[in-house]
């Protein structure tokens, strides 16, 4: 007789590791899968504020300036405090 025992070992990813993966992948310059990271991280946690700025930037390095924009605003509006945004 024969025993199978199946280990999930995966896990689901929250908000913050895909905001950390996009961080990492901004430091390397990889700006579409920067932004597609905190897009997954944005889709789980609508409030996400760092996401929202650390992907306009993001989209503000592929000179795409008017969604950099966008996400600034969403920033400020969440965190009317977040001076960077206003600079950005």
């Amino acid at each position: 007789m024969q025993f199978c025992f199946i280990v999930d070992t995966g896990y689901s990813q929250t908000a913050k590791d895909y905001y950390i993966k996009g961080c990492d992948k901004i430091d390397l310059k990889d700006y579409i899968g920067a932004i597609a990271d905190f897009n997954k991280a944005i889709e789980l946690n609508h409030e996400y504020i760092n996401a929202y700025y650390n992907r306009g930037s993001a989209k503000g390095n592929l000179q795409d300036f008017r969604g950099a924009i966008a996400d600034f605003n969403i920033a400020i509006k969440l965190n009317a405090k977040l001076a960077v945004a206003y600079y950005s």
